[in-house]
């Protein structure tokens, strides 16, 4: 076998005496980037220049209004409206008055009726102490003269009980009301007793008059004879008028039961049970103040109506 020991070393030999080739130029550093890049099988691109644009505003466009449509809508026909026919008003000629009319009787309502007699009951009250004493003074008398009762001590009590106010009310828890402080209990009583029409009414100045008087006649009979009342009690027939009306005027205080309760005690003590004086002591203390007080103004207005004649 035959081995060529000088092939490869003439490879070698014709490649050594083969002509040089240009050599590549030495570059920098700096252009290392460029070199790297000529070597680099993807070229990097050239970046672009994007021109600065001014920029479009957007066009804002308003909504269009909504319409609005109904919120439901028929569809059968409205029907048709007839209108009536209006015929002309014919007018009466105006008639002349008469020089005389005739008279008609026309009933006044009853609430015009009460209207006047709350007007009445004001005006009274509003009236200055003397003139408003006056008015009482003549119902005081027109009553007590028919029922045989001494007007002066009528209105002796009235001042005492109300002085003379006809919308006064007591203080004392017992609501006594009107000129003569009656309570409701025995107006009422006395109301029906009398046959008044209409509705008891305390501040009435004539109603409530025509019972305190009435009141004082009632008590004068109880006190005129012996009298049986309630709780087993029984009156004394006074000794004189001047008794009686102290007894009488007592009751409207105190109630009969009490002046009787009085009467019973003053003959168990062997006192006279028919003259106030001996009765008198057995009373309240405020009853016996109160008919002092009653006839001291009874005195006054005796002694005014003697001065005067």
């Amino acid at each position: 076998m035959k081995i060529d020991f000088l092939g490869r070393y003439g490879d070698v030999s014709r490649l050594l005496d083969a002509p040089t080739k240009q050599v590549a130029e030495e570059k920098l550093p700096s252009e290392f980037a460029t070199l790297l890049g000529d070597i680099s099988p993807f070229k990097p691109k050239e970046p672009k220049i994007i021109e600065e644009k001014e920029l479009i505003q957007p066009k804002i466009v308003a909504p269009k209004p909504k319409e609005e449509s109904p919120m439901a809508r028929f569809n059968f026909p409205l029907p048709e409206l007839k209108m009536p026919g209006l015929e002309p008003i014919k007018i009466a000629p105006k008639l002349p008055e008469p020089v005389n009319p005739p008279e008609v009787s026309v009933k006044t309502p009853e609430g015009v009726i009460a209207r006047r007699i709350k007007i009445e009951k004001q005006a009274l009250h509003e009236l200055p102490k003397p003139e408003r004493i006056s008015s009482i003074s003549k119902l005081v008398n027109e009553f007590g003269v028919n029922q045989g009762i001494d007007p002066l001590l009528g209105m002796a009590v009235v001042g005492a009980e109300s002085n003379y106010n006809p919308l006064a009310v007591s203080s004392d828890g017992h609501e006594s009301k009107g000129l003569f402080q009656l309570l409701d209990s025995t107006g009422n009583q006395l109301f029906t007793e009398n046959n008044l029409e209409g509705e008891y009414d305390p501040f009435n100045p004539e109603q409530n008059v025509k019972l305190g008087v009435s009141y004082l006649r009632k008590l004068h009979d109880i006190f005129s004879s012996s009298t049986k009342l309630p709780n087993n009690l029984s009156t004394v027939a006074a000794a004189n008028s001047s008794s009686l009306e102290k007894l009488a005027v007592a009751a409207f205080n105190a109630g009969e039961g009490r002046v009787a309760s009085a009467q019973e005690r003053a003959l168990r003590a062997g006192m006279n049970p028919a003259d106030y004086d001996s009765v008198s002591i057995y009373l309240p203390e405020s009853t016996q103040e109160y008919v002092q007080k009653v006839f001291s103004s009874k005195l006054k207005f005796e002694a005014e109506i003697e001065s005067k004649e």
